[in-house]
Order: structure tokens, then sequence, then C-alpha cells
């Protein structure tokens, strides 16, 4: 069945996809690929990647038979078709007092936390990723919301980037082979940890030379 997307519910947009509220679930969001995506122009055997649904739906199915805590990603519920293209349905992160949601490089940008909580949070997430060997190939903190789930309590929130943005031998045995894997996912985890500090020196060093 054919979702009619209702524009009205546009959330964002990124490089491929444009994220809308799903018209039947708030609770979901549905991420509806650009016309304009240049991955689309591109046959398979010259781009050696399918677009970003695909590899998004590919990578939550093989994960989620083993990953049983989806704390700090979203979940994935499969492909649809829409009066605007394919789909791909998936959580909606929304802060509890339904106040305006920021990813973490904003968040950090704006001061909104402290130094402390900045670093007890994406510690934990980069723990998550490790326990649960999750792959995080776009550890960019752009991919990241900061959720609010109290009053004073917040968590970060994988929105994309997940699994690997290539379908060839290297990203198989990146996957499947349980030394490569490991070695991938902390290499990742660390990743996200390290772009975390250096925009904190950035900031740091903005600031000192106004």
């Amino acid at each position: 069945m054919m979702i009619t997307v209702d524009k009205s519910l546009f959330l964002s947009s990124g490089g491929e996809r444009d994220v809308y509220v799903h018209p039947q679930d708030s609770s979901k969001v549905i991420k509806v690929l650009k016309s304009s995506s240049n991955i689309l122009k591109l046959p398979e055997n010259k781009s050696r990647r399918l677009n970003d649904n695909l590899l998004d739906d590919y990578y939550f199915r093989l994960i989620e038979g083993r990953v049983s805590n989806f704390s700090h990603i979203t979940r994935c519920y499969g492909l649809i078709e829409t009066d605007l293209g394919q789909g791909l349905v998936a959580d909606r992160v929304a802060n509890f007092d339904g106040s305006e949601i920021t990813d973490m490089y904003d968040a950090v940008s704006a001061g909104l936390l402290t130094d402390s909580q900045e670093e007890k949070l994406i510690h934990e997430l980069a723990d998550y990723l490790t326990d649960n060997r999750i792959i995080f190939a776009d550890a960019y903190l752009t991919n990241v919301l900061l959720q609010k789930t109290g009053q004073n309590s917040y968590r970060l929130v994988i929105i994309d980037g997940l699994g690997l943005r290539k379908r060839d031998i290297k990203s198989w045995l990146h996957l499947h082979v349980g030394i490569i894997n490991r070695i991938r996912v902390k290499r990742q985890a660390e990743r996200i940890i390290s772009r975390y500090f250096m925009l904190k020196a950035e900031l740091a060093d903005n600031k000192d030379k106004k």
C-alpha cells in the first residue's frame, strides 16, 4: 500500500533523504529518498553502493536478531512506497516534554550541557556501540540527537550512519568476521569520541581568539 506523505510534517533534510513524521503514526518517521540524490543517477557497479534506505534496512535486519537494547539507536521497520518515492520507516526521537530536539554538534556548540555531562554521554554512547558490536560508519555528531528523557536527564541516539555504506567484499568482512568486526566497531566508537574532543578544542580556540 502506498503512503501519502504529508509535507506539513517535514522534520529535516540530509544528503540523500528528507525526513517526515509518519502520517499514520507520530512515533515514527519516514525517510524519503530525494529525487535529486546523486546515488540514484549512478549504476550500482559505478557507485559501488546502494542508496541509504537500502543500506539501513539491510544493516538493521542483520543486527536485530542479536541486539536487544535499542536505547541509543533507532529501530527500522522496513521499506515502503510513498507518493514521493521509496521510504524507510524508523523510530522518531523526541524530547519527553515536546521541546525542540537538537543534534549533539549543535548542542555542544551552544553549550547546552556541562563538559562533564557531555563527556559522560559521549562515552556512554561509545560503550554502547562496543558492547553491542554496532558499526557507526558515519560517526559524526550531526548524526546523533541529544534526547531529553527527563527534567535533568539526557541520552544520545544515533539516527543515521549505522552499518557500512557499501556492499562489497571488504564490507562483508567487516560485518561478518568476528575479529574484523570488533576492530571496526571499536575504531568507529573511538572516532565519535575523537570528533567530540576536536569540536571542543575548536570552540575553545575560537573563544580565545575573540
